[in-house]
């Protein structure tokens, strides 16, 4: 079995990871969930208009996709706080001592 720090990810993956990351960075911009739910319908239509075209073109759309990403990306996203990881007391140590805290 290969590691996830080896494995390739497919064009479909790469496509949904955009989708979902793209919905998240609107929740950061729109609290409005009424807003936010237009905005994403718009952003899901823009997906399904882009689902059948050739596999050169996706590719394409798929970089462009991921730079406007960049380019739109909220400087201090909403991370609702159960979405966190939990810090355990050995990982908050580890991090300390590492830190040179201690």
């Amino acid at each position: 079995m290969t590691s996830p720090a080896t494995r390739v990810l497919t064009h479909p993956q790469k496509v949904t990871r955009l989708y979902r990351k793209s919905l998240k960075n609107l929740l950061a911009w729109i609290i409005y969930r009424e807003v936010w739910r237009k905005e994403a319908l718009e952003l899901r239509a823009i997906f399904d208009d882009n689902k059948h075209v050739n596999m050169g073109e996706a590719v394409k759309l798929l970089e462009e996709g991921e730079a406007l990403y960049e380019r739109h990306k909220h400087p201090d996203p909403y991370i609702c706080e159960f979405c966190r990881p939990q810090m355990t007391p050995l990982i908050e140590y580890a991090l300390i001592k590492e830190h040179s805290l201690l």
